[in-house]
């Protein structure tokens, strides 16, 4: 797992939400999850149009699980020849805590190294089990037939504010049409292009709208590793049957959102955050509760069952001084754990 999915993670699940704190985020998240396209002033690309993509050529998955953290990637090609685009899914689910990540990219060709200038739609989603999420989105210039586009939005469950284009906007409430989100500084959104633009950014838009809709039935199934234990696997298996169950809605949110232009993540979340997050806190909940991502070392312990962070030590406060068997993972701090030195908040390395 990257050092940075850790620290963000937890960071956005305990800020309060505020302007400052929007601004600092968005700014990391175009780091860490590579928006290098945001707010870049690029000039309009000149190639035809991409057709709609009848369908998918080809599908895969790829699933690691360190005990407890799933990442599943999945890779879906369309099947136009004269102009494929190529969507990569990225799915990271840490089960003890309930965080989960999400990472849509779409590109042209066939899965070919591209530059962040080449990047169709980039947008990433992050989770929280306490009904904190945030989600950021790119529209690159061969989507918007001008320049790169995007925005940052997050929730607490109940409202949910963002920054476009640079842009602070007013909070809004929940399940809000984000038609109706409006900026701080009075001023309209601008729209994505127009005229000749417009017309010439209109095949890609309908090839991407093609592809998400054919990733959604058409890409493959997702499988525990072939390698990992039968324990581990258990695990897997689990958090997989939540992936999909996430996927099957929060693609076709992701989709629809691509109507709002500019302000998708607000549309995104405003839809998402009530139906596919919940839903998937739900499942990753009845993972641990089920014992399905109970790890040995627990005993049968509930409280262990339900605290354990992946593989790190429970975040409880008993007095218990856990094992030096226990299968801990680097950023977990050396053992043995104790109350005072517990994965309350566990070290990143």
């Amino acid at each position: 797992m990257d050092h940075w999915f850790d620290t963000l993670s937890r960071n956005l699940g305990h800020q309060p939400l505020g302007r400052r704190t929007m601004l600092s985020w968005s700014t990391k998240l175009a780091v860490a999850a590579g928006l290098g396209l945001l707010g870049r002033n690029t000039t309009p690309a000149h190639a035809a149009p991409v057709a709609a993509a009848p369908a998918v050529a080809s599908s895969s998955c790829t699933v690691d699980d360190s005990y407890g953290v799933l990442k599943a990637v999945v890779s879906t090609t369309s099947g136009d020849p004269s102009a494929p685009l190529t969507l990569t899914h990225t799915f990271i689910a840490e089960v003890g805590s309930g965080t989960a990540s999400t990472s849509l990219r779409i590109t042209p060709g066939t899965g070919d190294r591209v530059t962040p200038e080449d990047v169709v739609v980039r947008h990433w989603s992050l989770s929280h089990a306490n009904q904190r999420s945030v989600a950021s989105t790119t529209l690159g210039r061969r989507f918007t037939g001008a320049a790169a586009r995007g925005g940052y939005f997050e929730t607490d469950g109940r409202t949910i504010q963002g920054v476009v284009d640079g842009r602070a906007t007013t909070t809004i409430p929940v399940g809000t049409d984000a038609r109706n989100i409006t900026f701080k500084d009075g001023q309209p959104l601008k729209p994505l292009s127009d005229g000749a633009q417009a017309a010439q950014a209109q095949g890609t838009q309908q090839a991407v709208a093609a592809l998400l809709a054919a990733a959604r039935t058409q890409s493959g199934t997702c499988a525990p590793d072939s390698k990992a234990s039968k324990v581990v696997s258990t695990c897997s298996s689990c958090q997989l049957t939540c992936r999909q169950t996430w996927v099957d809605c929060s693609v076709s949110a992701t989709q629809a959102s691509l109507a709002a232009g500019a302000l998708a993540p607000g549309a995104y979340l405003t839809t998402a955050s009530a139906t596919c997050d919940r839903a998937l806190q739900t499942c990753l909940s009845t993972c641990k509760t089920s014992g399905a991502c109970c790890p040995d070392f627990c005993k049968g312990n509930a409280a262990c069952c339900r605290s354990a962070w992946g593989c790190c030590p429970p975040s409880t406060h008993s007095t218990h001084q856990w094992s030096r068997t226990w299968p801990t993972c680097p950023r977990c701090g050396p053992p043995p754990w104790t109350a005072s030195t517990s994965a309350v908040t566990p070290k990143t390395v």
